[in-house]
C-alpha cells in the first residue's frame, strides 16, 4: 500500500496539475478519492518499518494519516503495532483524545465528535470546550 502510494505521488507531479484525476480514473481504473487515500498513507507512514505496517489494519491506516491526527499518536500506534498487537479503526479513534491533551485549542469539539461521538468528547475534554450535547 505504501509503494502504490509513493508511486501515484511521483506520477501525480509528472502528470501536472488538474490532469491527475483523468490519469488515475481513465488508465488505472482507480477512483480519484482512493488514489488520495493511499497517497495519504503513504505520506505519512513512508518511514515506518514494513513490519509494523502489516499489523496496522486499512482503515486505521487511513484515519491516522489523517493531517488532524498527530506525530505523537501515529508512532504511539506504531509502537502497538512493534509489539505483534494489531491495531483496529476502533483503538486508533481511542488514541485521538491524546492530541487533545498535546494541544488542547487545536481541534474544536465539534471535528472531534465526528470522529468520537458528542459524549466522548464531551467527557474527555470538558474543561478545554463548550459542551456540544
Amino acid at each position: 500500500m505504501i509503494a502504490n502510494g509513493l508511486d501515484l505521488i511521483e506520477a501525480k507531479s509528472r502528470v501536472g496539475h488538474g490532469a491527475f484525476t483523468k490519469w488515475v480514473e481513465g488508465c488505472l481504473g482507480v477512483a480519484a478519492r482512493r488514489a488520495r487515500e493511499y497517497m495519504q498513507i503513504a505520506d505519512a507512514f513512508k518511514t515506518a518499518p514494513s513490519a509494523d505496517l502489516e499489523k496496522l489494519q486499512k482503515k486505521a491506516m487511513l484515519f491516522l494519516s489523517s493531517n488532524s491526527v498527530s506525530d505523537e499518536t501515529r508512532k504511539e500506534a506504531l509502537d502497538i503495532a512493534a509489539s505483534g498487537e494489531t491495531v483496529t479503526l476502533k483503538m486508533s479513534k481511542a488514541m485521538f483524545p491524546l492530541i487533545v491533551e498535546i494541544a488542547p485549542m487545536r481541534y474544536s469539539a465539534k471535528i472531534l465528535a465526528i470522529y468520537l461521538g458528542a459524549a466522548q468528547v464531551n467527557a474527555a475534554i470538558q474543561d478545554n470546550f463548550v459542551n456540544i450535547s
